[in-house]
């Protein structure tokens, strides 16, 4: 496999809890995984290049053409507005005031373990912060219920 590392122990943590699965159910004895002759071994994952200033530009002008709401909802308040993702997934629609044009930062959503959203903190105090609105996105959310988060509805998104 020609890959980073890293991707390879990511599949191969996957691969763990099939074969541990396995195992509970008494279709094999061991897992192969444990074998001493399997090594992970590849480079370190390269850093992804931060986008252009035209290619910042492009994704403006064309985030009406996302067709899926969240997706839009995404889009428009990440390229415009200083946010971290996890910042982004914590958002609730009561946090975003479209009258006085405000966004309250006041959680962050992370998954310690892929598939769990938990709910916590922001990063640091100082991120616990309100920023503008840009009037131009408000055309491109969908709106939802102010308790409902902005990505995932009652639940913020999760990766699967």
């Amino acid at each position: 496999m020609t890959c980073a590392k890293e991707t390879k122990i990511k599949v191969k943590n996957i691969l763990n809890m099939i074969f541990e699965q396995a195992i509970e159910d008494e279709l094999i004895q061991r897992t192969p995984l444990r074998s001493r002759s399997i090594r992970i071994t590849g480079q370190a994952s390269k850093p992804i290049e931060p986008y252009t200033v035209e290619q910042m530009r492009y994704l403006v002008q064309h985030i009406a053409d996302v067709k899926k709401p969240m997706d839009r909802n995404y889009l428009a308040l990440h390229t415009l507005h200083p946010l971290r993702p996890e910042e982004i997934l914590g958002l609730q629609w009561q946090d975003i005031d479209f009258v006085e044009q405000m966004i309250r930062i006041e959680r962050a959503v992370t998954h310690p373990h892929r598939n769990e959203p938990l709910l916590k903190g922001t990063k640091t105090d100082a991120s616990r912060r309100v920023i503008d609105l840009m009037p131009q996105i408000i055309p491109y959310l969908t709106r939802s219920a102010g308790e409902h988060f902005v990505l995932g509805g009652e639940k913020p998104l999760s990766y699967t």
